[in-house]
């Protein structure tokens, strides 16, 4: 981490190359969340929050919203409730996405993901 009168930062791509291109985001009581959209050409899934009371690398979590259903990709924003942050969709790499998704702040993992539509 790198601090410059009172700017604290550091680099997500040192955790995980995919953790890049985000577009727009929320926060909770604890955590800030970021929604993921494109690097380059490639949509992303990849959704990752830190934590605000550690503020470093051990701080972040991330998983691929695309390992639930292939195209939770590409999310312009998001928003939290006091249980879940839901992705609003715009294009998935594939077609404009209207699969809105939440994942719960309990469980901000593949298995706490749901989504508008089933891998069926």
């Amino acid at each position: 981490m790198h601090s410059f009168a009172g700017v604290e930062h550091f680099d997500l791509t040192a955790i995980h190359p995919d953790l890049a291109g985000f577009w727009g985001g929320c926060g909770s009581a604890t955590h800030a969340y970021f929604a993921p959209h494109r690097m380059g050409n490639v949509y992303s899934g990849r959704v990752v929050r830190i934590a605000f009371s550690d503020f470093t690398a051990s701080g972040v979590e991330h998983f691929d919203m695309a390992t639930v259903y292939t195209h939770l990709k590409g999310y312009g924003d998001a928003f939290a409730s006091s249980q879940h942050v839901y992705y609003s969709p715009t294009y998935s790499g594939t077609f404009y996405s209207g699969l809105i998704t939440r994942v719960s702040q309990s469980d901000f993992s593949p298995t706490g993901c749901a989504c508008t539509a089933s891998n069926s």
